[in-house]
């Protein structure tokens, strides 16, 4: 039985969808710093981070947000704490000034897609609760 109380939006990938609405929450795959053909960002972890934030940017824009509808972020490092500080100050530049930072996990792993450094999945709320009330 398919599942009624969702949404996808965007293209498939060969993990899932990089979109799905639920219950008026959008819910992203993890973002790598990539360009827009979907090739690696060369550089250090700061402009991967970027690259990252730019590709999450992207996905709400497709249904209407932008970052500052961010409510939860989850980040992934394969070297956390070698990278970490250059992460933060780059991952702190990407975000509204005028909205509040949204709730973060960062998790130290092993191994990443494609083998960069930080991944970030993000979940989002909608503005329009009753149009992504499925």
């Amino acid at each position: 039985m398919a599942n009624t109380n969702r949404q996808v939006v965007g293209p498939a990938s060969i993990f899932g969808r990089n979109v799905v609405i639920s219950r008026g929450h959008v819910y992203m795959a993890g973002a790598i710093g990539e360009d827009e053909d979907g090739k690696l960002l060369t550089g250090d972890i700061g402009d991967r981070t970027r690259g990252a934030m730019r590709v999450v940017e992207r996905r709400l824009a497709t249904v209407g947000l932008n970052l500052s509808d961010l409510v939860h972020v989850t980040i992934y490092l394969s070297n956390y704490h070698k990278d970490f500080e250059a992460f933060n100050i780059a991952y702190a530049a990407c975000l509204p000034k005028d909205a509040a930072p949204p709730a973060r996990i960062c998790i130290g792993v092993a191994d990443l897609y494609e083998g960069t450094d930080v991944e970030i999945s993000a979940v989002a709320v909608t503005r329009d609760p009753l149009r992504y009330s499925l």
